[in-house]
């Protein structure tokens, strides 16, 4: 694995980014490098969303043997007092130095799917938070001519249709009592 200390360049604004990088890719960097890579954070992003890939210029500032040390020397040069010097010429937005967690899109789904499989619930007080917030927020939106559908009728084709989309497809909540509490089944 390479260890780098990289800085990427807008070649439209002249703005910057500087970060590590570790890779397989030799030639990260050069002219020939095949890793998509140029750096992470809202700000690069949509940059690169904005003026697309090419208009990007990657450069190699220094190599490490140990990925440690490619973070030691990123947090020495983006400081606070770096950032707040370099605000508005540089997308990086925190000081350097932070390895970030390694997480896999699968491991973050089975921690999730976890939590529902060990009951995990929102307590009462939540739930009635998130309920009173919610109270009113709709109220009247859509009532008499403010609706988009007000005076307005399905024809006999749209409702024939719509009854045969829906037939044979049984209720969710067949079969089911109904509570004085909608939470229980």
């Amino acid at each position: 694995m390479i260890h780098t200390l990289y800085k990427t360049t807008n070649l439209v604004n002249k703005k910057f980014y500087l970060g590590v990088h570790t890779t397989e890719d030799i030639a990260f960097g050069c002219d020939n490098w095949e890793d998509p890579y140029v750096g992470s954070g809202h700000n690069i992003w949509a940059a690169l969303k904005k003026y697309g890939r090419d208009k990007f210029q990657v450069e190699i500032v220094a190599y490490f043997d140990e990925e440690d040390y490619a973070y030691d020397a990123e947090k020495d040069i983006v400081t606070e007092e770096w950032l707040t010097k370099n605000k508005g010429v540089c997308y990086n937005i925190n000081v350097g130095g932070n390895k970030p967690p390694r997480t896999t899109s699968e491991s973050a789904k089975k921690a999730n799917v976890n939590r529902k499989a060990n009951g995990y619930r929102h307590s009462e007080e939540h739930n009635e938070k998130v309920r009173l917030s919610m109270l009113g927020k709709n109220k009247g939106k859509y009532d008499g001519e403010d609706n988009p559908f007000f005076g307005k009728k399905h024809s006999k084709e749209s409702n024939q249709k719509n009854r045969e989309k829906h037939l044979g497809i049984i209720p969710w909540n067949k079969g089911k009592k109904q509570t004085e509490n909608k939470n229980e089944t």
